[in-house]
């Protein structure tokens, strides 16, 4: 409930440490628990976590008032995700360490009201700022024309299909928006805090309220390309790979655009799009399973 690495997460490392004072098992299971997660880092994995959906919309009171539910909480396995269906095979826990299924699969609707336990890996750690957007405000977005020199803003989002750019196991995203000129020169790259699911999935619109730049005509052109990224591997060491674009020219007489950036070879790219100077403000321009905006 602090959401210290801004998730409804806790590391299996943070529980080990928390046991000297809040005493969940004693000292030969806390080596064995200690044990599995060597092994784990030996293999190369990311740090062991387990996740709990249904806490993000409870006040801290439903800890304090103990609401929270009793029982045997049902467990999904991340590296189960089936992508095709977007559920979790679901277990419960026996007292001999065994997992038993309960021949149910689970999906992102029953986690976010259930006493679901996602097992699974951090994909990192950003530091979090929740002073950064809000929900779109349409006013300022309204069907009017640019003028040159007129600050630009955008970081706004509308995710259709969160299963392709997010599974839910993963919990909230974790975006990263890259604007190029009209020549291919990166102007902006932005990478922005985790956000509920909810709050950026159709009909909502998110706005990270990111200051572009003035938009002057001989600066930066007639059009930029704007192109967004779902982190996978935020703050970790998972391998480069670069994405590179040919735009055809927007206009009769108009020149190519060649846009290049760099990702994480786990990132899913959103793909790009060309906003064009000309275009109505409001504008909704699709990419990959998700809508994207500008506002003044």
């Amino acid at each position: 409930m602090k959401q210290k690495y801004d998730d409804y997460y806790i590391t299996v490392k943070d529980i080990i440490s928390m046991n000297d004072t809040l005493h969940f098992w004693n000292s030969s299971r806390k080596s064995y628990i200690q044990g599995l997660l060597n092994d784990l880092y030996a293999l190369g994995q990311k740090e062991p976590v387990v996740f709990i959906p249904f806490l993000e919309d409870k006040p801290i009171t439903f800890i304090t008032n103990n609401e929270f539910p009793q029982g045997v909480p049902i467990a999904v396995l991340k590296p189960e995700y089936d992508s095709a269906n977007a559920t979790c095979p679901g277990y419960t826990l026996k007292q001999n360490d065994n997992l038993e299924s309960i021949q149910q699969n689970i999906n992102e609707d029953y986690a976010w009201v259930n006493d679901v336990w996602v097992i699974g890996e951090e994909e990192g750690t950003p530091s979090n700022d929740s002073t950064i957007g809000q929900s779109l405000n349409q006013s300022n977005a309204g069907n009017t024309s640019r003028s040159n020199g007129q600050g630009e803003y955008g970081g706004i989002i509308q995710v259709i299909d969160f299963r392709y750019i997010e599974p839910w196991i993963n919990g909230r995203p974790e975006f990263r928006f890259i604007i190029s000129n009209s020549t291919g020169t990166i102007i902006k790259d932005k990478e922005f805090p985790k956000r509920k699911r909810k709050d950026i999935k159709t009909p909502n619109w998110y706005d990270f309220n990111e200051f572009i730049a003035y938009w002057n005509l001989s600066n930066i052109g007639n059009w930029t390309i704007e192109g967004w990224v779902e982190q996978d591997c935020r703050g970790g060491t998972c391998n480069t790979e670069t994405i590179s674009q040919t735009f055809p020219p927007p206009c009769i007489g108009c020149p190519s655009t060649t846009i290049s950036y760099q990702k994480k070879n786990t990132d899913y790219d959103m793909g790009r799009t060309i906003i064009q100077f000309t275009d109505p403000i409001a504008t909704a321009y699709g990419i990959s399973y998700a809508n994207i905006k500008r506002k003044f």
